[in-house]
């Protein structure tokens, strides 16, 4: 498993290779069958499906779409939908991530004023906690990406498809489940 630091200047470091390296690259890793974790340098959460978000997006900028505008729509406005439920649920937040935060600073500072902890030991308690509170959404983050991909599994996706015909064919799936 290849492990990349995203740093608050937003650059990405390789820990294995030692080297700064960019999205076109963490791209080539994953084609070439590589697992990649992506953590946030100063929280340790575990940031990968961000940063995989943001591989697909540049390279959806630079050729075509990967997926028919109309299914992803679908798939995240469908007010009754699992998928678009679980996926709103999953997705890294800016906004659970300051909770995580604003929670574990409030909460070292209370054992700092009953005695339970040193001044000198709250970064420390902090990051600690911080880690496992990001450690248990990645497992159920985990649970969900599982899911998915035994979904996509489902449809049995052939490697030569052209990107176009996998959208379509995950749209009618999603339509088809939809009438049943």
């Amino acid at each position: 498993m290849r492990t990349i630091r995203r740093y608050t200047n937003r650059k990405l470091y390789d820990l294995s290779e030692k080297r700064y390296v960019t999205l076109r690259e963490i791209a080539r890793f994953v084609r070439a069958g590589q697992e990649v974790t992506v953590e946030d340098n100063e929280t340790g959460e575990d940031i990968t499906s961000l940063t995989l978000c943001q591989v697909i997006y540049e390279e959806t900028r630079l050729r075509r779409a990967l997926f028919p505008s109309r299914l992803l729509h679908r798939l995240l406005a469908r007010p009754g939908s699992e998928i678009a439920g679980t996926l709103r649920r999953f997705l890294p937040s800016r906004k659970l991530s300051r909770a995580i935060k604003n929670v574990t600073s409030k909460l070292t500072l209370e054992l700092i004023e009953k005695g339970t902890i040193s001044p000198g030991d709250r970064v420390q308690v902090e990051t600690q906690l911080r880690r496992r509170a990001h450690a248990a959404r990645q497992k159920a983050r985990l649970h969900f990406e599982q899911e998915l991909i035994d979904r996509l599994e489902e449809i049995e996706i052939r490697p030569d498809e052209r990107p176009d015909a996998v959208g379509h064919r995950i749209e009618q799936s999603i339509l088809q489940e939809e009438t049943e």
